[in-house]
């Protein structure tokens, strides 16, 4: 009995690597896989300047509900930390004052990508400055 327990593993292994199933295995593997969602600070980490000055929306959202990042505090760790930035609905900013940001370490975060309108500010703020 010792003998036909392992034996019987591999052989029905080697049944199931010969089966037509071994061929849908790799169809599987071409599923596309699901994205995985990132903290605030995730997303800002690789923009320039912390993302300083870029709008960033939670996933559930509406499109044009947004805050607009105007300052950030980091732990020691890198991936904790807080956030302020003014609040934008409809493109109106709701107060004038930047407030804390709530749930910047729950994974709903993306940022809009309007490079063109940063690339300008920042160009300004070097010209001024020169």
């Amino acid at each position: 009995m010792e003998i036909r327990g392992p034996l019987m593993r591999v052989f029905s292994v080697m049944r199931r690597s010969l089966c037509s199933a071994a061929a849908d295995a790799s169809e599987v593997a071409k599923v596309k896989t699901k994205r995985k969602k990132k903290t605030l600070f995730e997303v800002t980490k690789f923009l320039p300047d912390w993302g300083i000055g870029y709008k960033f929306f939670k996933t559930h959202w509406d499109p044009n509900v947004y805050y607009e990042l105007t300052r950030i505090n980091l732990y020691k760790d890198g991936i904790h930390g807080k956030a302020w930035g003014i609040f934008h609905k409809n493109g109106m900013p709701k107060p004038k004052a930047p407030q804390k940001i709530s749930g910047v370490n729950k994974r709903v975060w993306r940022y809009i990508n309007d490079m063109r309108n940063k690339t300008a500010e920042t160009k300004q703020k070097n010209a001024i400055e020169a």
